[in-house]
């Protein structure tokens, strides 16, 4: 799973003109930190024991659980260029977890880690930037 993030052309030429890389370097940092804290709240799913520890799992509509730490482990950002950054997330079940599959409810931690991330710089008087997947 990769999302990439570029900037509104309304937004680009006045940022380009104030240094928009630190920005987007920003934006994307913040999203994968937001990613994993999300991961690490607390869950309410069902508890059970896995191995010698128990494992509470998230319940549908949370962020998944960390359990073995694969999928938060995963998680990487590159900054592509001044405008543009890519956080990729390869463990193989991500997109599932996200947005669910016929074996299991969506556990999304992508959208509402960009959603409070771009919320967060918008109301700070930033410009609008996009995010696609």
């Amino acid at each position: 799973m990769n999302i990439t993030f570029k900037l509104d052309d309304a937004g680009l030429k006045s940022a380009i003109e104030s240094g928009v890389r630190p920005i987007i370097k920003n934006i994307a940092f913040n999203i994968e930190a937001l990613m994993k804290q999300l991961m690490t709240l607390p869950k309410h799913g069902r508890r059970y024991k896995r191995g010698s520890r128990f494992h509470i799992a998230s319940a549908p509509g949370e962020a998944p659980a960390v359990d073995t730490g694969n999928l938060i482990n995963t998680i990487k950002t590159e900054i592509k260029s001044d405008t543009e950054a890519t956080i990729t997330i390869p463990a193989a079940y991500a997109e599932a977890l996200e947005f669910g599959s016929s074996k299991i409810a969506a556990r999304p931690f992508v959208r509402p880690a960009i959603e409070g991330v771009i919320a967060r710089f918008n109301s700070g008087g930033g410009f609008l930037a996009r995010a696609t997947e």
